[in-house]
């Protein structure tokens, strides 16, 4: 029998090696091949392709339609000296706009500082809020006549994870990226960073699912800079989530209070999803059905973990759970390990290791059942 025991950072910890952190997805979005899980834990290999034949008939299958945009900008400086800049909000359609954002290297961006861009934009450093995780810039951003949007649609850089590397400002990636790091069904932006498990889906796989009688919906979740910021606590209790804002359409909704009722199964696309459906669920449970707060903006810091290595987290939506293979001591491989249980999860990471599964946004999948 195992011990129980409570759990730190460090045993979140594993080894991927360098050659299974996809740089590139693969050439067709459903080649990637997915990891099953099944709810005896046994584990078997398929592809994408697969999802309509495998997954049962009338599941009810939950995106997330949040659209990345291009959020990473590189300038310069009056000096020539180089920097960058990370929008953490999306500009509006007018020409001047107050954001924020991080920027590099920090310390060459003081107060009333002016970064370059192209075609004339230029940004001005209002404010400089240093605290730790929260650190954060105020910058103006000024694009003279043209509506900021459409600028930062021709000339941002899609902001890909530090593990992808790119030749430095290479046009030919950052148009590729474009289209490949953002689902087909992308709709509503605000992500700094791709639902990186709805990668995986293109028109054909939808409409092979529509035909297999699974039905699927959308709810919006728009990710945050805290996907990128590592767990620097070795006590998880420390650790804070950042807020990030989701809504949950009045259709949906009703369509996962007909699958409960009738004992459909329920599919997560990704954690995003995850995340946003378990903290409206609890946001229901306070406002009778929940009705009268969907189509709604709400917020979501909902970190979810295994306090020992024997608990679990039972989800008060889903039936499983669509997702790539994440990175060590990430808060999203420890909500993994809460779903499945701590030594299983990494039972189950060292056998996709083992059988050259490809890892982070780019790589592989799994479907896994609770």
């Amino acid at each position: 029998m195992l011990q129980e025991k409570k759990l730190s950072l460090n045993d979140f910890n594993f080894f991927v090696p360098q050659s299974q952190i996809a740089q590139f997805p693969h050439e067709k979005r459903t080649d990637s091949r997915l990891l099953l899980r099944a709810t005896n834990s046994t584990l078997q290999h398929y592809n994408v392709n697969d999802l309509p034949d495998i997954l049962p008939r009338n599941t009810l299958v939950i995106f997330n339609d949040t659209k990345v945009f291009p959020s990473r900008l590189v300038g310069k400086l009056k000096t020539g000296a180089k920097v960058e800049l990370f929008l953490l909000d999306l500009p509006g359609d007018q020409h001047k706009q107050i954001v924020k954002a991080i920027g590099k290297p920090l310390k060459k961006l003081k107060k009333d500082v002016i970064v370059y861009f192209e075609h004339g934009v230029h940004a001005r450093i209002l404010e400089k809020h240093l605290d730790g995780h929260n650190s954060f810039l105020k910058v103006e951003l000024n694009s003279n006549s043209m509506p900021l949007q459409n600028w930062l649609n021709d000339y941002g850089i899609v902001p890909l994870p530090p593990y992808i590397k790119r030749t430095e400002d290479s046009a030919q990636h950052n148009r590729y990226d474009h289209e490949r790091y953002q689902t087909v069904y992308a709709n509503e932006t605000g992500s700094v960073a791709a639902p990186t498990a709805g990668l995986h889906f293109n028109d054909e796989l939808l409409q092979e699912l529509q035909k297999n009688e699974i039905d699927y919906d959308y709810i919006t979740l728009h990710v945050g800079l805290g996907t990128f910021l590592p767990v620097k606590s070795e006590d998880l209790s420390l650790h804070k989530m950042h807020q990030e804002q989701f809504k949950v359409p009045l259709r949906t909704w009703k369509k996962i209070l007909e699958a409960k009722k009738t004992g459909k199964k329920i599919i997560s696309v990704g954690t995003t999803s995850f995340r946003s459906l378990e903290t409206f669920y609890q946001i229901a449970c306070k406002n009778g059905d929940g009705m009268t707060k969907c189509d709604d903006w709400h917020s979501s810091d909902l970190f979810i973990r295994p306090e020992t290595s024997l608990s679990k987290y039972k989800s008060h939506i889903f039936d499983g759970i669509i997702t790539n293979f994440h990175q060590p001591c990430s808060t999203l491989f420890m909500m993994i390990s809460a779903l499945l249980g701590y030594e299983e999860t990494l039972n189950m990471y060292q056998e996709a290791i083992k059988n050259k599964y490809r890892f982070y946004s780019y790589g592989d999948t799994s479907l896994l059942w609770f």
